[in-house]
């Protein structure tokens, strides 16, 4: 049996940025590279109330999920997606990725 793997993905958004046009950025990264990703079940966007986001990605495996992670960059929806995150490590939150096995759903 394969485990179900959740990619948790956190950043903070640039100072300044119009947050409707970095959805537009997260829907265009979706359609054009991460839903044609082998592996891929799913993805949820997540804002905290303060400004902080995830990106919480469901993969079939670990392999399908680190495999993506090497596509997303080279692929130009990515890069531009990424643009739109400050990459100095805010608050001590950086851009990072963590892959957890799925144990139990409710």
């Amino acid at each position: 049996m394969t485990n179900i793997i959740v990619e948790w993905a956190p950043f903070v958004l640039k100072t300044n940025i119009d947050e409707q046009k970095f959805l537009i950025a997260s829907d265009i990264m979706q359609q054009q590279f991460l839903s044609k990703q082998k592996g891929f079940i799913r993805r949820d966007l997540l804002k905290e109330e303060q400004g902080y986001y995830a990106d919480l990605v469901y993969w079939q495996s670990k392999n399908d999920a680190e495999e993506a992670v090497k596509a997303f960059k080279q692929n130009i929806s990515c890069l531009n997606y990424l643009e739109f995150m400050d990459k100095t490590g805010h608050i001590n939150l950086q851009i990072c990725i963590a892959h957890f096995v799925l144990i139990k759903s409710y």
